[in-house]
């Protein structure tokens, strides 16, 4: 019985422990004139974003993130015996008072010791059944909730960051470029095509790609790291050329990766003239 129950058993104390770093308190959405999120301020890594404008002579371009995050509501969560976590507490005592009444009875030094360790175990087994009955109860509602628990919901956020890619960032796309034979039909590559697409860095997903392929309404992931600071001009350097002011990151993206396409904008419709 604990092996069927582990699976349940594992997702319903995940979700008790959301309570603690998730609350039903609406967090503040960004305005719409509030600048992007420095994307240096966030830790090293892979993140996907939509493109909301393409990198210029500074390396800088900005990504709209989506940010999913489970909120306890508190809405549809059983009352009484039937709460995931009422049962969850009632199981786990059940348990113990179980291997409690089984020692005792191991360790009884007469027949009436023992019978009352023995009706001890059977009192904390018919418990642990009940709630064993309660928490699967709870894991095919959960199951029937699109996998999320009673009580919770998905709150979707979305937050604008300012990237900089690297001087020699890689760009890779996961498309086949489209070409057309002269009767209209789409090419179809060979494998030996394929993997001189790739390039030699096969570690890399997709194809390659370059910057100018990068375009607003794309979904893509971006993979930055920290990258070696530039040495300082020295003073005398200073004094006879123009200073330039150059943004640079302490993280940048070393790699680019275009997932899907800009969805295509639908052609307005024309206006009927009136008679």
């Amino acid at each position: 019985m604990r092996f069927r129950l582990l699976g349940a058993l594992l997702l319903l104390g995940l979700f008790l422990a959301l309570p603690t770093t998730s609350t039903g308190q609406a967090r503040k959405k960004p305005a719409a004139s509030d600048p992007p999120l420095d994307a240096a301020k966030l830790p090293a890594g892979e993140y996907i974003g939509t493109v909301k404008s393409v990198p210029g002579s500074d390396r800088l371009f900005t990504l709209t993130l989506e940010r999913k995050t489970l909120v306890y509501t508190g809405k549809g969560v059983p009352k009484g015996k039937n709460n995931p976590n009422v049962a969850l507490t009632q199981y786990i005592q059940a348990e113990a008072q179980m291997l409690q009444a089984q020692q005792q009875m191991m360790t009884a030094r007469n027949a009436k010791q023992q019978q009352q360790a023995a009706q001890r175990f059977q009192q904390a087994y018919n418990r642990y059944m009940q709630a064993a009955n309660r928490i699967n109860l709870n894991a095919m509602i959960t199951a029937g909730n699109g996998g999320l628990p009673p009580g919770y919901q998905i709150n979707t956020s979305r937050q604008d960051v300012e990237f900089q890619h690297t001087e020699n960032v890689k760009t890779r796309t996961k498309f086949l470029p489209e070409e057309f034979d002269d009767k209209g039909n789409k090419k179809v590559y060979t494998k030996a095509e394929k993997d001189k697409l790739r390039g030699k860095d096969r570690a890399l997903p997709g194809y390659e790609s370059t910057l100018d392929k990068l375009t607003v309404g794309q979904n893509v992931t971006v993979t930055q790291g920290t990258v070696k600071a530039k040495p300082k001009p020295k003073d005398k350097e200073a004094e006879n050329e123009k200073e330039v002011v150059e943004v640079e990151k302490k993280l940048q993206v070393r790699v680019i990766v275009i997932n899907t396409e800009a969805p295509e904008t639908p052609a307005p419709k024309k206006r009927r003239k009136k008679d």
